[in-house]
């Protein structure tokens, strides 16, 4: 019992070390980065493939936004970022109607409606140049950007019958990438903090057929130099 309690405490030691190690590397790592925001908002998934029977539905992004100054008013930044998307698409489906079925034949059918709802979850980092208009407090953004699927749910309804089938999607591919781009507004509320409204558009050009529009709100510091 002794050695157990001396093993745990040994174990609860080591993991306090390297947890503040860890956490000083990372506090090193963040002071060398000029500004860091933090952003999180509603978004809105638009598919441009069949448009008059997809209805978008609203989802959520958070960002982490890591900008390095490279001149007074331009600036490389690194966005991680992970989206929850929705989408619905509405169509019309033949199905068996056993009420106009006279002789049982099984063979009646009627036009009825189907609906399938599609929820999704990425992740991915956008690597980004931003140039920023200091007179008008406004910067604008623009680069390359990659997700990776982590996970998504795809629900049918129909209106023949009360049952809710669902199933995961599976994308062909998990890593899509495009172009980011992107106008924002800063608002000072400290020597060292401010307020970004921010409108953010991921364009997929994997695809060709969906893009990610995003408004955010978040928090901005930058290091005092």
């Amino acid at each position: 019992m002794c050695s157990l309690k001396n093993h745990s405490l040994l174990f609860l030691l080591t993991f306090l070390i390297l947890s503040a190690s860890s956490n000083a590397q990372v506090f090193r790592t963040l002071k060398n980065f000029d500004e860091i925001e933090i952003g999180l908002g509603p978004n809105i998934f638009k598919s441009h493939q069949n448009a008059s029977s997809i209805s978008m539905k609203m989802g959520l992004t958070g960002t982490v936004n890591l900008l390095y100054k490279v001149k007074p008013n331009f600036f490389i930044s690194a966005r991680m970022f992970y989206d929850y998307t929705g989408y619905s698409d509405k169509f019309k489906g033949l199905y068996y109607d056993p009420t106009i079925d006279s002789t049982n034949c099984k063979c009646t059918v009627s036009l009825g409606n189907v609906e399938t709802i599609s929820h999704t979850n990425r992740t991915g980092l956008s690597i980004l140049g931003r140039l920023k208009v200091k007179e008008f407090n406004l910067y604008f953004e623009g680069g390359p950007f990659a997700s990776y699927f982590l996970k998504g749910v795809r629900i049918r309804r129909e209106s023949w019958n009360t049952i809710t089938y669902k199933d995961k999607i599976n994308p062909d591919t998990k890593i899509l990438g495009g172009v980011s781009i992107a106008v924002g507004y800063r608002a000072a509320i400290g020597k060292t903090l401010g307020l970004n409204f921010l409108l953010i558009e991921n364009l997929n050009l994997l695809e060709f057929i969906n893009s990610t529009l995003t408004f955010q709100i978040g928090i901005n510091y930058h290091n005092k130099n």
